[in-house]
């Protein structure tokens, strides 16, 4: 009997492999891949079929494009990525022994700063200040997400606990005065919500029942007395008037959300979400998969499958292809991923992003 031995699904956030034919690999010696146009694309060295020593990528222009480097085969957490002017777009540097990631705008300011040893993610303004300041706790967006206009001057206050929405959440004036205050629970907004004038008079306040306005809203004038009472029914206004409540959006401040599988939507945390999307592809590769295939043509022994493709800003598989030992296994292999469902797209910052996956299959064929 024909087994799946191994099956890893990993996010590759900054960079995937693409499958290239341009030249074969050299056991030993310089390694060059060039573009259609006969520009250089890489450049590189290989030692005993392992890369080694620096690597570049250049843009069709000839512009460099990506710095990074291999010792026996392995990557180096170090490297760079760059504009196509030739500016810095973004690296992996080591600081006082600690990794750092890091990401630029094009005229040269910081843009974002990230190291999980020290335990920070921060969004800077192009003229430097500091944008969105993010706790980071084992990997996760844990503990009071700040939020800056860009003088400086704080505006909000979320918390967080294993990237998600859970507690207090707070809306500042510019004087630093308190605006708005509410609750999440679970990553839901619930409960009470009171919202504030600049001097600190209370002016609405009510609930809300899975993020929608929900039950009894008292609007108050300056002496603190009760002008109207409204009331809502999962978001809609149900009582007779023409006060209009809106919805207070609190700012997202994950910078990257994996997509997200039908399978996995209650699940919570950045990474529970990641290892719930690895497993719901492992069992639909493993159910989908003809694995006899490969006895069926001739083929034993230990046999892998390389596998990219992209879940878009729809939450659509596209651009799938794969290479294999075998056309029948390639084909088959790129079938079975294109069968996979419509997920909740990744995002990147709050907006929808298209996201790049690598997916090794192994199977042992006696």
């Amino acid at each position: 009997m024909i087994t799946l031995k191994y099956l890893v699904f990993s996010c590759l956030l900054c960079f995937v492999v693409v499958f290239c034919n341009a030249q074969k690999k050299p056991e030993n010696g310089p390694y060059e891949a060039f573009y259609k146009s006969g520009a250089l694309k890489t450049k590189g060295q290989y030692k005993n079929k392992k890369q080694i020593g620096t690597w570049k990528d250049f843009y069709e222009s000839g512009v460099l494009k990506r710095l990074y480097s291999y010792k026996d085969g392995k990557a180096d957490f170090v490297s760079k990525h760059f504009f196509k002017s030739g500016n810095l777009k973004s690296e992996n540097i080591r600081i006082e022994g600690e990794k750092h990631y890091r990401e630029y705008y094009e005229s040269g300011s910081l843009f974002y700063d990230r190291c999980d040893a020290i335990g920070y993610a921060n969004d800077y303004y192009e003229n430097g200040n500091l944008k969105i300041e993010r706790p980071i706790v084992e990997e996760e967006l844990s503990g009071v997400c700040k939020h800056f206009d860009e003088t400086g001057v704080k505006v909000w206050e979320v918390l967080y606990r294993d990237s998600y929405k859970d507690g207090a959440y707070k809306h500042f004036y510019k004087s630093g005065q308190l605006k708005v205050e509410g609750n999440h629970v679970l990553g839901v907004r619930v409960g009470l919500e009171k919202r504030y004038s600049e001097d600190g008079k209370l002016l609405l306040e009510g609930k809300y029942a899975e993020d929608k306005l929900h039950g009894k809203w008292n609007l108050y004038d300056k002496e603190g007395n009760v002008i109207e009472k409204l009331k809502f029914s999962k978001g809609e206004l149900v009582s007779k008037s023409s006060t209009s409540v809106e919805v207070v959006t609190v700012p997202h401040g994950l910078v990257f959300q994996s997509p997200i599988h039908p399978k996995c939507k209650k699940i919570l945390g950045h990474k529970k979400q990641k290892k719930c999307l690895s497993m719901a592809v492992r069992e639909h590769v493993e159910k989908k998969f003809n694995i006899t295939l490969a006895k069926k043509y001739g083929i034993t022994g230990k046999l892998r499958i390389k596998v990219i493709f992209k879940i878009d800003a729809q939450g659509e598989v596209v651009g799938v292809r794969a290479k294999a030992p075998l056309k029948v296994l390639k084909d088959e292999a790129i079938r079975v991923i294109k069968l996979l469902p419509k997920m909740a797209s990744g995002r990147l910052r709050g907006k929808t992003e298209a996201v790049p996956y690598a997916l090794p299959i192994i199977f042992v064929v006696p």
